[in-house]
């Protein structure tokens, strides 16, 4: 065998080396147990309310994940707090946290916590609306929010979250306001 005809055999055993390599890096899981990331994310917000045109608005927020057992904030060992503010105001969503059998987070939103937070948050929408006040319930109706967290195929560990909460101001079948909001955040979010 000349060198020359070794060439091919060499490199294709240099790419399934590569791609398996890569492979074995691919998607595995990060630890996020105690650690913090941060970077851009997109918040989107759409409101509709009785007798008022529906609104919404998209724009850029700062994203902050972190994970217990922390310090600051105070976490305790399975809880964990995402944030997302948009300069003027801050969305908090917490709650706890299992791994599963792969190591990666799964999330458990406190709900309750989470309507008493949007209930001051949106307070004001819920006052200018005709029959919507400080007594009317808030609901979430829908609360899908993750992350993962793990290592691309270059073995650089990524991270990103999204999510979505729909919630409602009612007062037993009548409706007053009702809002989505979503969140995703993914290129640029680095651990801190």
């Amino acid at each position: 065998m000349s060198l020359m005809s070794s060439w091919p055999l060499r490199i294709a055993l240099a790419i399934s080396l590569t791609a398996a390599a890569s492979a074995a890096h691919a998607g595995a899981p990060v630890a996020v147990t105690g650690g913090s990331w941060s970077g851009p994310a997109e918040l989107k917000a759409k409101i509709s309310a009785r007798k008022m045109k529906a609104q919404s608005v998209r724009g850029p927020v700062t994203f902050d994940a972190f994970f217990g057992p922390f310090a600051l904030p105070a976490l305790a060992g399975n809880q964990f707090l995402l944030v997302l503010d948009d300069g003027s105001d801050t969305i908090d969503v917490e709650g706890s946290y299992t791994l599963d059998a792969e190591g990666r987070p799964v999330l458990d939103v406190d709900r309750p916590k989470l309507e008493a937070f949007l209930r001051v948050l949106f307070g004001d929408v819920c006052a200018q609306v005709p029959g919507c006040g400080s007594l009317s319930p808030l609901v979430i109706t829908q609360s899908e929010v993750g992350v993962k967290a793990g290592t691309d195929k270059r073995g650089i560990e990524s991270f990103s979250s999204k999510g979505r909460i729909d919630f409602e101001f009612r007062d037993g079948d009548k409706t007053f306001v009702r809002a989505k909001l979503g969140f995703k955040g993914g290129s640029g979010i680095t651990r801190d």
